[in-house]
């Protein structure tokens, strides 16, 4: 696999992630979509819809969906602005911000097992570069 491209090797790596989060997730009823905005909302909590998509980097139009759904579940609820119809909202119900107790510690029990055989300087180092590695992308 060292000979593969780096594209080849985050673009798998990040497959492994998504597969053993969905297979994760699935008992909670909880999509790997519905997880990245859930993560998000956890960070900063009522936030606008084009405000989310662009910290998730998604387009809106893609969230739409995810957001319905979420409100379905009663995880979450979005409101208009007042000042621009156009605008909306979106916040955690208290079901919603409950959820972060028992769905965070899965995400970081898969970072474990990501990184059980680097060392503490290996996974910081990993972690440096990767994030060099993405801002020199979105330049």
């Amino acid at each position: 696999m060292l000979q593969e491209g780096l594209g080849f090797l985050v673009r798998h790596t990040h497959r492994a992630f998504a597969k053993r989060l969905a297979d994760r997730l699935v008992a909670h009823g909880i999509s790997a979509a519905q997880w990245t905005v859930l993560r998000a909302l956890w960070k900063e909590d009522n936030v606008s819809q084009v405000d989310l998509a662009a910290s998730i980097r998604v387009e809106k139009a893609s969230l739409t969906q995810v957001l319905v759904a979420l409100e379905k579940q009663q995880l979450i609820h979005r409101t208009r602005s007042a000042e621009d119809r156009r605008r909306w909202f979106v916040s955690l119900t208290p079901e919603g911000r409950t959820l972060k107790q028992t769905l965070l510690p899965i995400g970081r029990e898969i970072d474990q097992i990501a990184t059980r055989s680097l060392s503490a300087d290996e996974l910081q180092t990993l972690k440096t570069l990767m994030a060099r590695a993405l801002a020199n992308l979105t330049r």
